[in-house]
């Protein structure tokens, strides 16, 4: 990545290394990566010029700012990204009974969830065995 704007917000500089919201603000909060500048209470956080720099570094020698070593996955592609899918609401039912078992989940879904635990390395999970874990949630 290179730089190419003075100051960004932190969804982008995340973005930018490839990271999730949250794991970036764990590493920031570890030290690992520098805080964003806030200019005055309650105003937007940003990373300057020179942060992203360091942020961009940190990520290219897997080094922190604070000497710690940090691994990070490889990056994807922007165009293998999948688009975020957003959840559609089921009309309330208008009974107050409770559903004894959750909604059928779809195949696609299960598969997904399959291939996370496998590279979580729980490769010997079943189908049945995650719907046993969603039907319980």
């Amino acid at each position: 990545m290179q730089v190419t704007k003075e100051v960004i917000s932190v969804s982008e500089m995340a973005r930018a290394l490839g990271l999730s919201r949250a794991r970036f603000y764990q590493l920031i909060h570890d030290g690992v990566l520098p805080r964003p500048t806030q200019a005055g209470h309650g105003k937007r956080p940003y990373y300057s010029r020179e942060q992203q720099e360091q942020c961009i570094e940190v990520r290219r020698t897997n080094r922190g700012i604070n000497g710690q070593a940090i691994l990070f996955y490889s990056m994807r592609p922007t165009s293998q990204v999948a688009p975020r899918r957003v959840p559609t609401r089921q009309p309330r039912s208008s009974s107050p009974a409770r559903r004894e078992s959750p909604p059928p989940r779809d195949a696609a879904m299960i598969t997904e969830l399959r291939h996370g635990l496998s590279q979580l390395g729980l490769s010997n999970v079943t189908d049945q065995s995650i719907r046993a874990a969603l039907a319980n949630l």
